[in-house]
Parts: C-alpha cells; sequence; structure tokens
C-alpha cells in the first residue's frame, strides 16, 4: 500500500497517520496519527537510498576471497562487512542482495582482501557455504558475485546517538551495573564497524551523555525499563529508572525534529 508523504523543513512525513509500512524490507512510517520522521526497516538488508561505499576487484570462489577498492587509506579494519549487490550502468544496486564479504586483511592503502561469509540466491535464498556441489552450482549460474559488484555499509562511518537498554545476550539483566556494561560492549562494536556513538542515555543515572548533533544520522532504539522493573516505583533505584525512561522519549523527539531516522535494534542487527 503506498502512503502519502509530505515534506516539512527538509524531512519526510507521513501526512495520513495510517498503517505505515513501505513493503516488505522498505521504509517504515510511524503511524501514531501525527506527523512523524520516517523510520527505518532494513530487514531485508537492501541498501535503500545508501551509496555504494566500493566495488569489487577480484573474485577467487576456491578460497571464498573477493579483493575490494577499499583500503588504508579509507579507514578500512579488519572484520569489517559489507553486503554484495550487482550494478546498474548509474552504479547504483541492481537486483537482490547476492552475499556478504568481511574484511581479512588489509592489503595497502586501496585495497583489502575480503572473505566471503554469505551467498544468496536469486530469489533470495541463503547458499550453504558447507555446501560445495551445491553452492558451486548456485554460484557460476545464478546469482554469483562478480567483478564490478558493489559494497554496501550503510552505518559505516556514520554517527549515531543510542536511546535505551541494548541486551544482545538472551539472559535478562541483573541490575543498571551491567545494562551499562551491555551498553559499553555495543558502543565498543559500534566503534569497531567504523560507527561513531554522539549520545546515548546512562542506565546507573537516567542522564543522556553526549548530544545529538547536524551530523548524527541515525537513532537506534533499545528497550525501556518496565513497570515489573521499576516495581511499580517502588524499586530502589525506580527514579533513575523513570529518568532513563524520559530520556529515551526525548532523544525520540529531538531525532524527530532534526529528521534523524530511527531504526530498532533489532533491526540495526539484521
Amino acid at each position: 500500500m503506498h502512503k502519502e508523504l509530505k515534506i516539512v523543513k527538509g524531512k519526510l512525513y507521513d501526512d495520513k497517520g495510517g498503517q505505515g509500512g513501505g513493503g516488505k524490507g522498505g521504509p517504515a512510517v510511524v503511524t501514531s496519527g501525527e506527523l512523524n520522521a520516517l523510520l527505518l526497516d532494513i530487514s531485508k538488508g537492501r541498501p535503500l537510498w545508501d551509496q555504494p561505499k566500493g566495488k569489487i576487484l577480484k573474485v577467487d570462489y576456491a578460497k571464498r576471497e573477493v579483493l575490494i577498492d577499499l583500503g588504508s587509506a579509507d579507514g578500512v579494519e579488519k572484520e569489517l562487512t559489507f553486503n554484495i549487490f550487482g550494478a546498474n550502468y548509474h552504479n547504483q544496486a541492481l537486483g537482490p542482495l547476492k552475499g556478504s564479504v568481511e574484511i581479512k586483511s588489509v592489503v595497502n592503502s586501496g585495497t583489502s582482501l575480503c572473505q566471503i561469509v554469505s551467498l544468496f540466491d536469486s530469489v533470495g535464498k541463503e547458499i550453504p557455504l558447507f555446501d560445495p556441489n551445491k553452492g558451486a552450482a548456485q554460484r557460476a549460474a545464478d546469482n554469483p558475485i562478480k567483478e564490478g559488484d558493489l559494497l554496501y555499509n550503510m552505518f559505516w562511518k556514520s554517527r549515531v546517538a543510542l536511546a535505551g537498554k541494548f541486551n544482545f545476550s538472551g539472559y535478562p539483566s541483573p541490575s543498571t551495573a551491567e545494562d551499562l556494561r551491555q551498553l559499553k560492549s555495543f558502543v565498543s562494536l559500534l566503534q569497531k564497524e567504523g560507527i561513531a556513538v554522539d549520545a546515548y542515555v546512562d542506565p546507573t543515572t537516567g542522564k543522556i551523555e553526549g548530544e545529538i548533533s547536524t551530523q548524527t544520522r541515525f537513532l537506534i532504539l533499545g528497550e525501556p525499563y518496565s513497570k515489573d522493573a521499576m516495581g511499580g516505583g517502588k524499586a530502589p533505584n525506580a527514579a533513575v529508572m523513570e529518568q532513563f525512561n524520559k530520556n529515551i522519549a526525548a532523544m525520540k523527539k529531538e531525532a524527530a525534529d532534526n529528521g534523524l531516522f530511527m531504526i530498532s535494534d533489532d533491526n540495526f542487527v539484521s
């Protein structure tokens, strides 16, 4: 379903307040009945409006490696990842996602060697890398990665702000101190991927550390504290948790006012 959108002060809004969504894997719009900044859904890994960061120079399927045109002069480091799409005549993404690669070593100022870490066929089904016979046939005939394909990583070299708790362990956190430890681990992971964190909410104080600037591009949304965690307002640190939640809402409003894209932590990981 297509939505009527309008631009207000350079920002894109849904002026109907209806059910959001730009289709599977496309942009989604918050639908509170008021004007809201566009939210981003990258669950399908599509590059959307983003520009390619580089391209593939050479492919070695026997070793499942590719050589790319990014090196130390571009600020790339080991373990940085990129999604791979074909290229059209305008140097834009063409066709479905082909796979992803991870930098194995930085060769020189302008090239790096990458490991192929995932492959997809033309209908979006992942090709098992551990099945060499099927994989070889699919790669050769269906949706192969090849020289000239484009590299995408919409967050690399971006500036972000964080609003909420970020727990990827799968286990409940026992304290705000543990929430802070996990937040800092997430910040370190982002920095390793070449992403700068401009601001976040400290779960041990409830205060916003840093600030959203004109260079901040995304607000990554985590979880607020639940009423159960606050013990109905009777927990020892309930006041801090309440302030934490209020500052999440304040950062979301500031992000909307400044035209940032907001994305959930789950979509960000996808």
